[in-house]
């Protein structure tokens, strides 16, 4: 994946009335090539900053630029949107649902027996061309909304909860179809998910807005995962432990880190069972429920303290049992806690 810049946003901030802005000072650039996510909770305004670069809204502060040009309705033929629920014309056929995303007659012919055949055949969509929307499962109108955004061969496609009403199934089938298609045709995805399993799997970077609408961090999934910037971007995406052992305290602020508006949180799977060979933390407690989850098991644990932890782990603990926990302190994850 290369550098070079196809979206440029800078200093945007949008209000839909008066009661105050949904976004506030939004700064990043988006890299040709790449799966781009905006992800938060409910309500923090991803879906207008994707209808922003959509230009199906106009910031109320601030540029949002496309080919370091500022976006306007007449430059983003080339930028294509697939949302949520799949539009789909009810008395068209899946063919005429397709070719109807191209803008005249003329290429609709032109299109009609070899694009149109190419990605229908990559989207295994070839034999439902000639039904009606009615007669399609969930599945197969998502891949005739994404045959449709493909046929106008975009530079973007804009992603707006695209897999949210499909079964979990259906769904992890779908989301690595969807990388593959932006691999293969080389283009830019910006994707909006509140669902952080699907956001860590597919992108290449990831933007966390707060339900205030401020952006929080842009990284990797990697070092959103493991290096989150501040407590909201950690809880949110899952680490559910907070350390507050006097003995881990204790021992981070012998190293001089100050503990003051921090906290220390460690994910639920570098919990051990057993002792590792580095240096590590260790603590008492019950185990308090255990609840098996298919693949593994999510122990939640009462330490001696009073402290509850959530482990997971493929090894199931029974209830009420005494048990020791051990923490790799190269595990522990110091995050800033936001006022």
């Amino acid at each position: 994946m290369g550098n070079e810049t196809i979206i440029n946003v800078k200093n945007v901030s949008f209000k839909y009335d008066t009661t105050g802005f949904v976004l506030n000072n939004i700064c990043f650039d988006i890299n040709k090539n790449e799966i781009f996510t905006i992800l938060g909770p409910s309500g923090c305004g991803k879906s207008t900053l994707l209808s922003l670069i959509g230009k199906h809204l106009n910031p109320t502060k601030g540029d949002i630029k496309f080919h370091n040009s500022i976006i306007t309705k007449g430059n983003t033929r080339n930028i294509k949107t697939i949302f949520q629920e799949d539009i789909l014309f009810p008395h068209l056929s899946v063919q005429e649902n397709i070719l109807i995303g191209l803008s005249s007659k003329k290429e609709q012919i032109e299109n009609k027996f070899d694009s149109l055949n190419v990605i229908a055949g990559y989207l295994e969509i070839i034999d439902i061309l000639n039904k009606k929307p009615n007669e399609l499962s969930g599945g197969q109108k998502k891949r005739v909304s994404i045959a449709r955004a493909l046929i106008t061969k975009p530079e973007i496609i804009l992603l707006d909860e695209p897999l949210s009403s499909l079964d979990y199934n259906l769904r992890n089938k779908l989301k690595f179809k969807l990388k593959e298609i932006q691999q293969d045709y080389k283009l830019t995805f910006i994707y909006v998910t509140h669902n952080q399993e699907e956001a860590l799997s597919i992108s290449d970077r990831i933007a966390i807005l707060d339900k205030k609408g401020f952006l929080n961090q842009i990284g990797s999934p990697s070092e959103i995962y493991n290096a989150p910037k501040n407590a909201f971007v950690a809880e949110f995406i899952g680490i559910d432990n907070t350390i507050i052992a006097q003995e881990i305290l204790e021992l981070i602020e012998s190293d001089g880190v100050v503990l003051n508006g921090y906290k220390v949180l460690v994910h639920s799977e570098n919990i051990l069972l057993n002792k590792p060979p580095n240096e590590h933390l260790a603590l008492k407690g019950m185990v308090a429920k255990n609840e098996f989850l298919g693949n593994s098991f999510k122990i939640d644990c009462i330490l001696n303290n009073g402290q509850r932890l959530t482990v997971r782990t493929r090894t199931a603990l029974k209830e009420n049992n005494e048990v020791e926990l051990y923490i790799p302190i190269n595990k522990l994850i110091r995050v800033e806690v936001k006022e």
